[in-house]
């Protein structure tokens, strides 16, 4: 560039860093010909030197200012999205509180209505307490004019007795009251009417007459009258018990006898539904007990007791049969060892056809078993006796002992066992039974 050019520029740089105040002391740097500054070049560069650094750290502080800028702007914008977030989120409470508030205006206002209605109704009520009182205050007014008047009334009936009783002739032109229909009254009203003395009736009295003896005359046959119902319904209760059934059974038997009947009011009075309740819950029972369906008690004590004697016939049976098992099992051992074959005592004996005293002599003997081992050849003959040393039990009686025949009978005894006893007796029992139950199947009615 020519000398010109560079002395414009240099101006124009001046003036630029002299309008943003990077000059010092506003002096002049001569960026066209450093040489020529008062101070040298070396003065020139030094200024020159320190403006670039002023830039770069102005440059620098300029970053970091973007930067802090920058992310406070971030910041902001988060904040602000919180912010527009919860903005939304007050709007929708503040929308349900104004439902909320148009609700509970709504519930306020019935409930004005509510309470004017209620005041309304009180005013009535309060209007009609008022003429109740009125009117309770008239009857009970005319109550006692009713009760002056008779007691007027009656004092001039004794009096007018009274003159009677004395024989004054004034009161014959009294009018006589005869009081109809009722029996027992009719005796002392035609005394009345003939001029008869009432007074001298025993058991009369004026307070007979009275309306406080009539009011408790009520009320006793009133308690008399519900203690006799509440009796019933607890006999109801207790023949249901009995029966096993529930309340609605014996009702809906009631209800099914009632509908049969035409011309019945739907309306019955209490001791008509109680007689109905008792009159179904005495069917079912006569039903129960007439039905051929059940059994009576002695039979069932007679077919538990014969069922009982069959158990323990079956027992002793299995008992038996248990100790045949046993001593077939001896019987195969001996004649497997070969100690002979089975003789008719052994028959017997387990038979159980031999008295006691046989059972138990040959049982002694026949636990004795001797073993004979023979060998071939010219070795020698060893014989081994096994005995055992058990004691030896005695064989109860069985239910199914009978007396033997045939070749048995011989050997029998000559009297009757105990077993043999017990045996016929027990078949007379079984038949005494058979012969009973036959007797109640006739006489069961159809």
């Amino acid at each position: 560039m020519d000398t010109l050019n560079l002395q414009s520029a240099s101006e124009y740089l001046n003036n630029l860093l002299l309008a943003r105040g990077l000059l010092r002391n506003g002096r002049r740097i001569d960026f066209a010909d450093p040489g020529n500054a008062a101070d040298g070049a070396e003065d020139t560069m030094a200024q020159i030197i320190n403006l670039i650094h002023d830039l770069v750290t102005r440059r620098d502080r300029e970053a970091e200012q973007r930067e802090s800028l920058a992310t406070t702007v971030k910041n902001l914008r988060k904040t602000e999205a919180k912010q527009a977030l919860q903005v939304e989120q007050l709007e929708g409470k503040t929308k349900e509180l104004s439902r909320s508030i148009a609700l509970a205006e709504g519930q306020e206002t019935a409930f004005k209505s509510t309470i004017r209605n209620a005041d309304i109704t009180i005013r009535g009520l309060k209007d009609q307490m008022q003429r109740m009182k009125s009117s309770i205050q008239q009857i009970r007014t005319q109550c006692a004019t009713d009760i002056r008047k008779r007691d007027i009334e009656l004092q001039r009936l004794k009096t007018h007795l009274t003159e009677r009783q004395r024989g004054k002739r004034d009161g014959y032109g009294v009018m006589t009251i005869t009081i109809q229909p009722p029996p027992k009254t009719n005796t002392s009203s035609r005394k009345v009417a003939q001029g008869g003395n009432t007074v001298d009736i025993p058991g009369h009295s004026l307070k007979q007459e009275t309306t406080e003896y009539l009011t408790q005359l009520c009320q006793s046959l009133s308690d008399e009258n519900d203690a006799l119902i509440q009796l019933s319904r607890d006999t109801i209760q207790t023949l249901r018990e009995l029966q096993g059934l529930e309340d609605g059974d014996v009702e809906g038997v009631a209800e099914g006898a009632a509908g049969k009947e035409e011309g019945v009011d739907a309306a019955l009075s209490r001791h008509e539904l109680l007689s109905r309740e008792m009159d179904a819950t005495l069917n079912q029972l006569r039903a129960l007990l007439t039905n051929p369906s059940f059994v009576p008690l002695e039979e069932v004590e007679l077919r538990d007791s014969e069922i009982a004697r069959l158990r323990d016939g079956w027992e002793k049976m299995e008992q038996r049969w248990q100790e045949a098992v046993s001593m077939m099992d001896g019987w195969h051992k001996r004649v497997s060892h070969g100690s002979g074959s089975i003789s008719l005592d052994d028959l017997r004996l387990g038979m159980s056809f031999t008295t006691d005293s046989s059972m138990q002599k040959d049982a002694g003997s026949t636990l004795n078993l001797s073993v004979d081992q023979s060998e071939s050849g010219n070795s020698a003959v060893s014989s081994r006796r096994i005995s055992n040393d058990s004691s030896t039990r005695e064989r109860p009686k069985r239910l199914f002992d009978i007396e033997p025949s045939g070749v048995a009978k011989d050997h029998a005894p000559a009297g009757k066992t105990a077993g043999g006893e017990k045996v016929a007796a027990q078949r007379s029992d079984a038949t005494d039974v058979r012969q009973k139950r036959r007797k109640l199947q006739r006489n069961r009615p159809a």
